[in-house]
């Protein structure tokens, strides 16, 4: 059983990976750990590092070398489960109502399977998030109230146990304001604007990590080149990472299955003395 239950944990969680680190080319957040952004941003896993400037953002919806750029954004829960600021592109990728519908204004929610079943939500409820990321320490947002308007599907994926939300929801309950019509630097070119985005656009803060699909497989490596040049953030390959990451896992499997055969073994052998000795009574 222990062998069959490490396998079976192994094999959906190589699963889970594959499958999340397949969707998008390219992930952007604050500089520091390539892991810990991959588990923070696309598995809730890990606290983010930090939030980027919105102007990166701004910049790759803009760029016609991308298809599609996501945002995340993050800072609160509710009962231990991450709120979490997006879009609703974000919902392309494999995801199915339950019920409900999609978020359309601020302090609208689209829960996970887990959340629903675990909190007791359901279409229409209302709750107030808690500042921070645990779900102890932080103090509540009394004054602002989220709405239950859709809940997904399962996906056997961390997306079970999180609360989705549109980002300015996320903006907005924390007193940020973000100014969709500010003026922007016309004079520069894309390539230009991707390697200096803080110029002439807004200088908050307000993008926890992007997730980024590109139009091909040669744009991708363009467009990651131009946003290494920033030294406040990076841009990896979620993919490259996370088989990096796996490579630990498959050693941490061996050694676990290695461990299960030892003990399976010194049973046998502990079984055999124990029969050896009960029939050698029984003779005796």
């Amino acid at each position: 059983m222990l062998i069959i239950t490490v396998q079976n944990l192994t094999a959906q969680l190589k699963s889970n990976v594959i499958e999340n680190a397949g969707t998008y080319d390219i992930l952007v957040g604050a500089n520091g750990s390539a892991t810990q952004l991959v588990l923070s941003s696309m598995f809730y896993y890990d606290n983010p590092i930090a939030n980027i400037n919105i102007s990166y953002y701004e910049n790759m919806q803009k760029d016609s070398r991308i298809v599609k750029v996501v945002p995340i954004g993050m800072g609160d829960n509710y009962n231990g489960y991450k709120i979490i600021g997006t879009s609703t592109q974000f919902f392309d990728e494999g995801y199915e109502l339950k019920e409900g519908k999609l978020f359309e204004n601020e302090g609208e929610v689209v829960i996970g399977s887990t959340v629903a079943r675990a909190t007791g939500l359901k279409i229409g409820s209302t709750f107030a998030g808690m500042h921070g990321l645990a779900s102890e320490g932080g103090h509540e947002h009394g004054d602002f109230k989220y709405t239950v308007v859709g809940i997904l599907n399962q996906t056997k994926t961390p997306s079970d146990t999180v609360i989705y939300t549109d980002i300015q929801s996320v903006w907005e309950v924390h007193g940020l304001e973000y100014d969709h019509d500010h003026e922007e630097n016309e004079n520069h070119d894309e390539e230009e604007h991707m390697s200096s985005a803080h110029e002439g656009t807004s200088s908050e803060n307000l993008i926890t990590a992007l997730l980024v699909k590109t139009t091909s497989l040669a744009n991708q490596v363009v467009v990651t080149n131009e946003l290494a040049k920033n030294t406040d953030i990076q841009a990896i390959n979620p993919a490259a990472t996370l088989r990096r990451l796996l490579v630990t896992l498959s050693a941490g499997e061996i050694i676990v299955t290695l461990v299960a055969y030892v003990s399976i073994f010194l049973s046998v052998i502990g079984i055999a003395t124990l029969l050896v000795a009960i029939v050698g009574a029984t003779f005796a």
